[in-house]
């Protein structure tokens, strides 16, 4: 069971600051820093469990990697995949 990001109390700012990370992705993350116990984890967990699941599509970025992609997936065309957000919870 993840605890509920609303019942996180004493930490208004670093709520805030995840919650606005989740509106607007351009600010380019969040540096999280704080004493042992001070409930960093489990505001980012209980946060990624409210988040909606996406759809994540791998892409080759390179062209060095191009070529060893179309011949490994020859007519494949783009792979899909469903992220469970990276905590391994699921």
């Amino acid at each position: 069971m993840i605890f509920p990001f609303t019942a996180i109390v004493g930490q208004d700012e670093m709520k805030t600051a995840l919650v606005l990370n989740v509106i607007d992705p351009a600010i380019g993350g969040l540096l999280i820093m704080g004493e042992k116990g001070t409930a960093k984890s489990t505001a980012v967990r209980a946060l990624a469990e409210l988040l909606p699941e996406i759809e994540v599509v791998r892409a080759v970025l390179s062209t060095a990697n191009r070529a060893a992609s179309s011949a490994a997936h020859a007519g494949s065309g783009p792979r899909q995949e469903r992220s469970s957000r990276g905590t391994g919870r699921r």
